[in-house]
């Protein structure tokens, strides 16, 4: 799952060419072998549509080195979304050795033609110095390109830049309010992470603590599953000191919170290793406290034993607590 995540990406590349045939009509079998046969008389567009069925498995077997193949040969010729979806397979390693160099040679080249992704990228490699010396300022500089172009990946990155001091050089303090500019540009496009960040530094950061504006992008995260985010509201609408107190909406947050905790906790992925004993730790909670849910001790024992078996020291705690 994780390797399809990273060539995500290349769905943006899609090209859709005229002239040649309507893909709409014609079944996947039809599909591939009908751009395959343009692809091998050179036609770039085909070729790179190829590579992208190939990359993702959508019509065809998955196969990266083909995706590879038919990559570089579009590449070759020149077109922007092929060079920065081979850009892409250098830069993970799919269908070829992982090769820094080879990436930033394939991601300047599409840059250079405009491509907003291509030059986010390249901001990727200055920044953490893959392929390249680390450069700040050059990081930056690309970040802003793609930024300029409404890229909202490229938006929160920029934003962090500012926020971290990156641009500027001003490391301890940062430019807090340039970083909410951008990730707030970047959220409303449904950048998940900005949208993070906004709610968290209305929340928190007293430079820009704004509680009203905190609350509408918990809401909006909350409202599309973030089980943090839907607890969090379960508090807001408990205490009611943002908004008129309602229990009854608190509990809705808070029972939908203990669901998406429970997903989370059943997670057995890279991501589940991670964040399962704190969602195991915060259903303990839950249930401790009879939050959205009947009071349970049973319950949160047992989830409090699970992610302290975890590592999570707060679950640790709670059982001395309940013991």
């Amino acid at each position: 799952m994780r390797r399809r995540e990273f060539l995500l990406p290349l769905l943006v590349s899609l090209v859709f060419f005229s002239g040649l045939l309507s893909l709409a009509t014609y079944s996947y079998a039809t599909q591939s072998e009908a751009l395959k046969k343009y692809a091998e008389l050179g036609n770039a567009e085909a070729q790179c549509y190829l590579g992208l069925m190939y990359a993702v498995g959508d019509g065809v077997q998955q196969d990266y080195t083909e995706a590879f193949k038919w990559f570089s040969k579009s590449a070759e010729q020149g077109l922007a979304v092929a060079e920065v979806n081979l850009g892409h397979m250098y830069y993970y390693g799919y269908g070829t050795e992982e090769d820094d160099a080879e990436a930033f040679k394939w991601y300047s080249r599409a840059a250079k033609q405009g491509l907003a992704e291509a030059q986010c990228k390249l901001g990727d490699m200055y920044r953490w110095g893959r392929g390249v010396s680390k450069s700040y300022s050059e990081a930056a500089n690309f970040y802003r390109k793609a930024a300029e172009q409404g890229l909202a990946e490229a938006q929160y990155e920029l934003g962090c830049m500012y926020y971290s001091g990156y641009v500027d050089g001003d490391y301890l303090q940062g430019n807090i309010r340039v970083a909410i500019e951008w990730w707030t540009k970047a959220a409303e496009q449904g950048h998940v992470q900005a949208q993070h960040r906004l709610w968290f530094n209305y929340e928190y950061d007293m430079r820009v603590q704004n509680k009203w504006r905190a609350f509408k992008w918990c809401r909006k995260l909350a409202e599309n599953g973030d089980a943090d985010a839907q607890y969090h509201l379960g508090d807001v609408y408990s205490d009611g000191e943002i908004v008129s107190q309602d229990k009854s909406e608190a509990m809705r947050w808070y029972s939908r919170a203990a669901e998406g905790y429970h997903k989370e906790a059943a997670r057995k992925d890279l991501r589940g290793k991670f964040f399962a004993p704190i969602a195991q730790y915060k259903l303990g909670r839950i249930y401790e406290n009879g939050i959205g849910v009947p009071k349970d001790l049973n319950e949160a024992r047992k989830w409090y034993e699970q992610a302290a078996a975890n590592g999570n020291e707060d679950a640790e705690q709670a059982l001395e607590r309940l013991r």
